[in-house]
């Protein structure tokens, strides 16, 4: 397995040097315009119905076009956590596309590293820093970036603690006009729950599947309605949550949890379905935010 992750790093190092892949994503770019353009004709205020992916994981390219179209003043800048190598990210597009500037958060160093020795670093407004998130540091590294900017997304993707980070963060300053934040929908849509938060917390140490993390779709939902963001839906994936701020949300369809809410349908790190998925969390523990008690899944 080493051997073959050593074999795709040099591959992807050596056709971005040789210009394949940036003349490939400038391809993927140009084809996209056509379904932005399809996008814009339609009437629907349903986000799923303006998926498509180019650069995200999954729909959010499409989802995030159909959001900033309707919001013209919106501010250009983005801050996106847990990016990884940029490869597939809720931002890029934004960046290429639509020339936003950014900051974007990676606790690995050969990440943050390959981002900054890509094509497009130098030419894009992008800053890529190397910090693990936590509680204590997410304020200080995101105020020390915006300093006078206003925030148009805020994307928090840590497989991890992201019900924690969220509930830090300080909105009154942030204030982002769309909010997308991961959630695990393997812990269904009723109960409020989230794992416990640990400063250290990494998906790939905690269960054998790597399917213990991160935190419900009500709980993720319940805490961004407090911070004033209501929610849009999810990615038809099930694995990414839009909220709009609600100065703006007469221009948009809110959905409930259940109307939001799907089973993902992705096999990110196992070959189990969602039923064995789920029963690989038996016994997990997670903190319940209605009784604020630890409970066993």
């Amino acid at each position: 397995m080493y051997l073959i992750k050593l074999l795709k790093q040099y591959f992807k190092k050596n056709l971005e040097n040789l210009g394949f892949k940036k003349n490939l994503e400038s391809l993927k770019i140009l084809n996209s315009k056509i379904l932005i353009n399809q996008n814009l004709k339609k009437t629907s205020k349903d986000i799923n119905d303006y998926e498509f992916s180019v650069f995200s994981q999954f729909g959010e390219d499409g989802i995030i076009q159909y959001l900033i179209n309707s919001v013209k003043d919106i501010p250009k800048t983005f801050i996106e956590f847990g990016v990884e190598d940029y490869e597939e990210s809720n931002t890029r597009f934004l960046l290429l596309n639509n020339s936003w500037s950014g900051l974007v958060l990676d606790g690995d160093k050969v990440n943050i590293n390959r981002i900054k020795n890509s094509y497009y670093y130098w030419k894009y407004n992008l800053e890529a820093r190397e910090q693990f998130i936590t509680i204590e540091n997410i304020n200080l590294i995101i105020n020390d970036y915006l300093k006078d900017k206003s925030l148009g997304i805020l994307s928090i993707d840590i497989d991890g603690n992201d019900y924690w980070i969220l509930k830090s963060l300080d909105f009154k300053k942030l204030e982002p006009v769309f909010l997308i934040c991961e959630y695990n929908s393997l812990l269904g849509n009723e109960a409020s729950i989230t794992i416990p938060y640990q400063k250290n917390f990494v998906r790939e140490n905690n269960n054998s599947e790597k399917l213990y993390y991160g935190a419900s779709i009500n709980a993720i939902n319940s805490l961004a309605n407090k911070k004033g963001y209501f929610l849009l839906g999810s990615n038809l994936n099930g694995n990414n949550l839009f909220f709009v701020n609600k100065k703006y949300v007469d221009r948009f369809k809110i959905k409930t949890v259940k109307e939001a809410y799907f089973k993902n349908s992705f096999k990110e790190y196992s070959n189990l379905d969602f039923d064995e998925a789920q029963k690989s969390l038996k016994d997990k523990i997670f903190f319940d935010l209605e009784s604020e008690k630890l409970i066993n899944f």
